[in-house]
């Protein structure tokens, strides 16, 4: 885990425990995966600025399908790391 993400873990594992539900040992690899899918969400979202960037400029119907494909997975990270969310109950 990079050092944000450990941040990002400390931060979670807080809210866990002021709501009174404290983070147990098996906890530890969901909430890790929890991180990692916010993180991975972060990086995708950059990468979709830059190939905005780029699309305005270009022509090419590749670019435009390259936009829509980050666009996606950046839909789907996002809805698996709420869901992950949701069944930690953060």
């Amino acid at each position: 885990m990079t050092r944000t993400e450990k941040l990002e873990f400390k931060r979670l594992n807080s809210i866990r425990k002021a709501a009174g539900n404290p983070v147990m040992e098996t906890d530890v690899i969901p909430i890790c995966d929890l991180v990692s899918a916010r993180s991975r969400v972060t990086a995708l979202r950059g990468l979709f600025k830059r190939a905005m960037v780029a699309c305005r400029d270009s022509d090419f119907e590749s670019s435009q399908r390259h936009l829509l494909a980050i666009a996606r997975d950046i839909d789907r990270a996002t809805a698996a790391a709420q869901k992950m969310a949701s069944k930690l109950g953060i």
